[in-house]
């Protein structure tokens, strides 16, 4: 047998879902302070994606095999790390936020130009019409 794709099945389905419930918090969680209505739709998303799997596991599909397992692995890390970046992302972006805080943020930037340094060039022209 070769190293051919892996079947999809249980494991597969449910790893494919939390990858994106863990997607979503990561959007979310690292975002909020730049999209404050994020939670919100994520809430609405949730509630509407809760009742299309309800009716799909009543209707559609056979009940589940339930499998004990000890914890949820490798994602736990992920999670604690994503926790991480938006604290660090949400305090940076609270901090610039401030009023204030860009013009201190941007004093040796090197876009930065006294009009006072600049020297004024007038040239004139004289127009000559034919």
């Amino acid at each position: 047998m070769g190293g051919g794709a892996v079947p999809p099945g249980p494991s597969v389905e449910l790893s494919l879902t939390v990858s994106v419930a863990v997607l979503q918090f990561g959007f979310i969680t690292i975002f909020v302070a730049a999209f404050p209505l994020a939670p919100l739709f994520a809430l609405l998303n949730n509630w509407l994606e809760i009742r299309l799997d309800a009716h799909k596991f009543v209707c559609a599909t056979r009940r589940p095999v339930t499998e004990r397992c000890h914890d949820i692995g490798v994602w736990f890390t992920i999670l604690e790390s994503i926790v991480q970046l938006a604290v660090i992302s949400n305090v940076r972006t609270m901090l610039l936020s401030r009023p204030g805080s860009r013009s201190r943020c941007c004093q040796n930037d090197l876009a930065y130009c006294a009009v006072s340094n600049t020297h004024t060039h007038t040239h004139t022209h004289t127009h000559t019409h034919f």
